[in-house]
């Protein structure tokens, strides 16, 4: 490998050197022995290896000052050393103030907690610890071999409930997340949970995650949907799970165009101004449809004095507020939100612990579930 195709490995080599000396500046003849035993090592045949000389280590600390703005510090006059002011000076984080500067290290150090090879495999992978070793190496330089050792222990610090790169749909992740940053709209081959495929355009706004697993919500280009009372509705969104979709990928400016010659604006993306997180999802539990979609309903469960401890601390929506203490110590408490499937899978769960009281077609609905389900026990 040609030495001046190294020219970027060198600076790369020399600014680590350079911040590493902060608080030990070295002479150009340690400088040069420290750099080529550094690129040695990073060289595919070591016997094809050539060691630069010191008057090429003077030409790189002249360039860096010049291109990257970086300041170098002389020491001395006889036998000079160099040196950054501080370890955190760098051609690869210029312009940041000190502040910043902090602020990035106490980030990196409280992200160090959370490191296990399960939860940031992808952030791991790679020689020397991948990006996020890097990330290390550039902002916490005098920290390396400490956490380079956390990088490699296989021993997790802080357990999670599940792995996200085991969620089902995660091949799709990139191009999702690309579409919803570009506004762009996707043609998707997909396979309901029932297992009736259908092909859809479909304008994507967020992503989800609930239950491990991916969902994303967008605009449906054909709202009306069939409700088993038979009547049609259109619902302002639909949302999809990744791990169902069969094929996707974005539309080409030919189809755009075909789209807009049957109907007008089909060929633009059409934005969203729901507040998904302060809004749509904050008044519901889980991903599915509300029953009644245009409508907040006040919802009152009486809980037994058992079930009311794990309820007043764990609530089963954040809605939760006491409405009433009964004599037996049992206590009705009130939530406002839209019920949907997963609220009712959560109201079945509680058994004979909590039943609803209010609203009648809820306190319904859940009672010929139930029906519904001792039924499948009687057959």
């Amino acid at each position: 490998m040609p030495r001046i195709r190294n020219a970027s490995l060198r600076h790369t080599l020399l600014d680590q050197l350079l911040r590493e000396c902060a608080q030990n500046p070295m002479n150009k003849e340690e400088l040069t022995d420290e750099l080529n035993h550094r690129l040695e090592q990073k060289w595919e045949s070591t016997s094809e290896f050539t060691s630069i000389a010191t008057r090429t280590v003077e030409e790189d600390l002249r360039t860096m000052r010049k291109i990257y703005g970086v300041t170098i510090e002389v020491h001395g006059r006889r036998n000079a050393t160099y040196s950054y002011p501080d370890s955190f000076t760098s051609i690869h984080h210029q312009g940041l103030t000190p502040e910043a500067a902090s602020d990035v290290r106490k980030t990196l150090r409280k992200l160090l907690r959370f490191v296990s090879h399960d939860q940031f495999q992808f952030l791991t992978n790679g020689m020397g610890g991948g990006s996020l070793a890097n990330l290390f190496r550039l902002f916490i330089p005098g920290e390396e071999n400490r956490t380079m050792h956390l990088l490699e222990q296989a021993k997790a610090h802080v357990l999670f409930d599940s792995n996200i790169e085991e969620y089902p749909g995660n091949k799709w992740l990139d191009v999702v997340v690309e579409a919803i940053a570009e506004s762009r709209i996707l043609r998707l081959q997909y396979r309901t949970f029932s297992g009736k495929s259908s092909e859809f355009d479909f304008h994507p706004y967020i992503l989800k995650q609930y239950n491990n697993r991916w969902y994303c919500f967008g605009h449906d280009p054909e709202p009306l949907k069939k409700l088993q009372s038979g009547s049609l509705i259109a619902f302002e969104y639909k949302h999809i799970a990744l791990d169902r979709i069969i094929k996707i990928r974005g539309l080409n400016s030919e189809e755009l165009r075909e789209r807009s010659k049957l109907r007008p604006r089909q060929d633009e993306f059409i934005k969203s101004n729901i507040d998904w997180e302060g809004g749509e999802f904050n008044r519901r539990i889980g991903v599915s449809q509300p029953f009644r979609p245009d409508e907040v309903s006040d919802i009152k469960i009486k809980f037994t004095e058992r079930q009311f401890g794990y309820e007043r601390t764990k609530p089963l929506h954040h809605s939760f507020r006491i409405e009433t203490k009964h004599h037996d110590k049992s206590v009705t408490c009130a939530y406002k939100l839209q019920p949907n499937v997963e609220f009712l899978q959560r109201v079945c769960a509680l058994r004979d612990q909590g039943y609803v009281v209010s609203p009648p077609w809820l306190r319904e609905s859940v009672k010929q579930t139930i029906q519904s389900m001792a039924q499948r026990y009687e057959s």
